[in-house]
């Protein structure tokens, strides 16, 4: 158990790396292979992703700079705390108007899909 605690809090930078580029992987894979066009909300909660990926990748390479011999500088957690907490309040929002809980601004409409048959294409 010393032993997975040590590599978390050692590389806890790396993970959240590791889970923000899952974020991402995943809204993409939504819309490229799922057919789900994002609405203006979607691409914020993207938005707020990438800052997490920018912020961990530095804070993960400097504790590959220093071996980590000296921590993650404080200020990365806080920042990443910040992101991650943005994240999640966003996502809330955006579920709770999903859930028709209240409504979302109009520009979270997603574009509706349009489906092209051979018929119109020959036409």
């Amino acid at each position: 158990m010393s032993a997975i605690y040590k590599l978390l809090t050692r590389w806890w930078t790396a993970f959240a790396l590791a889970a923000a580029l899952a974020m991402l992987g995943a809204a993409h894979a939504f819309e490229r292979f799922g057919g789900m066009p994002p609405c203006n909300l979607c691409l914020k909660q993207r938005e707020v992703y990438w800052a997490a990926v920018a912020i961990a990748g530095a804070a993960t390479f400097w504790a590959l700079f220093s071996r980590a011999s000296r921590g993650t500088p404080r200020i990365a957690s806080f920042l990443l705390a910040v992101v991650f907490l943005t994240g999640a309040v966003t996502a809330g929002f955006h579920a709770g108007g999903e859930l028709k809980w209240w409504s979302l601004p109009a520009t979270c409409m997603a574009a509706p899909s349009t489906s092209i048959d051979l018929s119109a294409l020959t036409a």
